[in-house]
């Protein structure tokens, strides 16, 4: 599975092998550093857990225990790593430095950073749901 695929493992039940907990693979997060977090959300027979109630892990700390038959419809994001947006909202100008993609067909989360801070240094991400942002030209 080709890991810099964003659809290549959501809808898998994924199993974190630090902590044991086990969940469906519902969204996937790729930073600008090149690390890769999936979220998994909890497995509870009967219930549907709020897709803002999920746990995220390291790629390097999951099993994937096997493909769901669930419908795993994408929203694809438009927004890459790297430019520079605004929020339609509030005005606030930044740079992308990750994006999380869900499946439900949920539209993707867009992680941002004062555009003159460092992403390395910096201990505060600002999350935007992408339809509210504009790519600014470079």
């Amino acid at each position: 599975m080709a890991e810099n695929n964003t659809e290549d493992l959501l809808g898998f039940i994924g199993k974190d092998s630090v902590t044991g907990f086990e969940g469906l693979v519902v969204a996937k997060t790729d930073y600008i550093d090149g690390k890769h977090w999936y979220s998994l959300e909890p497995l509870i027979p009967g219930i549907f857990i709020d897709i803002d109630d999920i746990e995220s892990f390291h790629l390097e700390q999951i099993q994937f225990v096997r493909k769901t038959h669930i419908n795993t419809q994408i929203t694809r994001p438009k927004t890459e790593l790297g430019c520079l947006i605004k929020d339609k909202l509030t005005g606030f100008v930044g740079k992308v430095v990750g994006v999380r993609t869900y499946i439900f067909g949920r539209a993707p989360d867009i992680f941002v950073i004062p555009r003159n801070e460092d992403y390395e240094r910096l201990s505060t991400i600002f999350a935007f749901n992408e339809p509210r942002l504009i790519v600014l030209p470079k």
